[in-house]
């Protein structure tokens, strides 16, 4: 069987290849501990707090970003550590930990631009983990602490090894509401703590920015499924096209994040969205899956960004919106408006799906139809009603190698309105034990 990461793998030899010749678990959960390792004897004021639904972890944040940082930083001190060594130093673009410091981080340095309010969000989360415990900075394989680069490096990983992934939004006379109604495979290589610590991330509060919603992992500064409270729905996909060139390139993971929290539906939202992420350079090719709720003199719709490497193209984003009398779009990792359309047996089992339906499609179904496509490597199932903010997570646990094995977390009745409340009004509406029954 073709291994599906190969070319991603081929990829990212190749860069090792060119640069090393050059060079409490939540507040309740992780245990109170203080600075070196002793029991905390006053918590310092925080801006969120941490709950469990039906296995799956979720934080809630208010506040500035910097307030938020430091209780990102606090509440998931040890998960940060622990994910950093377990993805950015043991994958396929990190062989072995040394190649961090000798290959991986002098590329990054050379090769993004990471906007400056990202990397005081970073500091941030630093100084949040070392108040937990000053030991979670420390990076045992690298024999130093983690750094404000290490942190933002994360987020641009996917720019080396891809994602793949899928996704649909159904609107129009194909939905059963306004909605869009609309889902996403997330599709990708699997670590035991990518596995275990997977997120839902609520984070309100910040003046001038939309509510968010994300399902990610601690301390990634970026998104790769994200709504927001405007009515915004983004999901990341990877194409297979690499950057060849020399000016530095925002991660795609960081573009996302800026356009999820700053971007309010209006005229032609799927164009203006489109300018909006031609105002970055990337290093590797995507489809954005982008969707938008109705408001008064705005219909509900989506459309597919493409991003591709600015060396291949003078304007970077191509917008692909449904065809003429279409009600849905489908996305994958292959263009279909930048190059000629590749077969892809994920892509034609959304839409086959969609299209054998005799009736319109209620959330229940949409849920189904997304299992269409899931492969062995997808990792989570996002699926949302952007007009009723009914929400469902799918997550894996474990991996066996079969499209539809494994186990998985699927928390029930999560709604859009009640996890921003509970994160604006900063407290559990009920204990985590209770909300998980």
């Amino acid at each position: 069987m073709r291994d599906p990461l190969s070319p991603f793998r081929a990829c990212a030899a190749l860069a090792l290849a060119v640069v090393l010749p050059i060079a409490s678990a939540f507040a309740q959960g992780d245990g109170a501990k203080g600075a070196g390792g002793a029991s905390a004897l006053a918590e310092p004021k925080l801006f969120g707090h941490r709950s469990v639904v039906d296995g799956l972890d979720l934080l809630f944040l208010h506040g500035s970003d910097d307030e938020q940082a430091f209780t990102e930083g606090y509440l998931c001190a040890e998960r940060i550590q622990s994910l950093f060594a377990d993805f950015a130093l043991h994958n396929d673009f990190v062989p072995k930990p040394a190649a961090w410091d000798l290959a991986m981080r002098p590329q990054l340095d050379r090769s993004i631009v990471v906007d400056e309010r990202l990397r005081a969000w970073a500091a941030g989360v630093l100084r949040g983990m070392a108040a937990r415990d000053p030991a979670t900075l420390t990076i045992a394989e690298l024999e130093r602490d983690l750094t404000v680069d290490d942190l933002l490096g994360i987020a641009a990983l996917p720019d080396f090894v891809g994602l793949m992934c899928s996704s649909i939004a159904v609107f129009g006379e194909a939905a059963k509401t306004p909605g869009p109604l609309v889902a996403r495979n997330l599709d990708y290589m699997a670590t035991a703590k990518l596995l275990e610590y997977v997120q839902l991330v609520v984070r309100t509060g910040r003046s001038g920015r939309a509510d968010t919603i994300s399902l990610a992992w601690p301390g990634l500064a970026g998104v790769v499924t994200g709504i927001s409270d405007r009515g915004v729905f983004v999901a990341i996909h990877d194409v297979m096209t690499k950057k060849i060139g020399r000016e530095r390139c925002v991660p795609r993971t960081m573009a996302l994040l800026g356009l999820l929290e700053t971007f309010t539906p209006g005229v032609d939202p799927a164009k203006a969205a489109g300018d909006v992420l031609r105002t970055s350079r990337y290093g590797m090719g995507g489809n954005v899956m982008f969707a938008w709720r109705g408001a008064e003199g705005l219909a509900p719709g989506a459309a597919i960004l493409e991003i591709g490497p600015d060396d291949f193209t003078e304007d970077g984003v191509t917008v692909r919106g449904p065809s003429e009398g279409q009600t849905f779009v489908v996305c994958s990792n292959h263009y279909r408006e930048r190059a000629e359309a590749e077969r892809c047996w994920r892509f034609q089992a959304l839409v086959d799906g969609l299209q054998k339906r005799e009736s319109a499609l209620e959330f229940a179904g949409l849920r189904k139809l997304i299992r269409h496509s899931q492969v062995s490597m997808t990792l989570h199932q996002v699926c949302v009603d952007l007009s009723t903010g009914e929400l469902a997570i799918r997550v894996r646990r474990e991996v066996d190698g079969n499209n539809v094995g494994g186990r998985w977390t699927e928390p029930k009745g999560l709604r859009m309105d009640e996890l921003f409340a509970e994160a604006r009004r900063g407290a559990p509406a009920a204990p985590a034990a209770e909300r998980g029954r």
